[in-house]
């Protein structure tokens, strides 16, 4: 299975957990793929807006760093709606494929619409 999404990142392209990430480089984890911050995997969003809720409080949006990434191998789907979090991945491999630029992420909130725009800033 291989499914596209985003994923961010504080200002030093470190994920939640302190782990460097480079541009166009795959990175795998062993063991059991499970969700949670005690699971053994690499977590990333469907949709960009949702990545944003992910954020350091000390980075908050201030310096937020995303990036278009694809998660294959075993993937878990985590939905938990009493936070309003919907199609969350936890996969064995990640790829982080491109990060964005600032623009893109302003035109990509730009063209999400009204309904769209509402989850950007929910």
């Amino acid at each position: 299975m291989e499914i596209n999404g985003y994923k961010s990142f504080d200002k030093y392209h470190k994920n939640r957990y302190g782990i460097y990430m480079e541009e166009g480089k795959t990175y795998h984890t062993d063991g059991i793929i499970e969700f949670g911050i005690n699971g053994n995997d690499f977590h990333f969003c469907k949709y960009l807006e949702d990545t944003i809720k992910f954020q350091k409080q000390d980075d908050g949006l201030i310096n937020p760093v995303i990036a278009q990434v694809t998660g294959f191998g075993k993937i878990v789907e985590e939905n938990d709606k009493v936070y309003d979090y919907y199609n969350l991945y936890a996969a064995e491999y990640i790829t982080i494929n491109k990060f964005l630029s600032r623009k893109e992420i302003i035109n990509y909130a730009l063209n999400l619409g009204v309904i769209g725009m509402h989850r950007f800033i929910k």
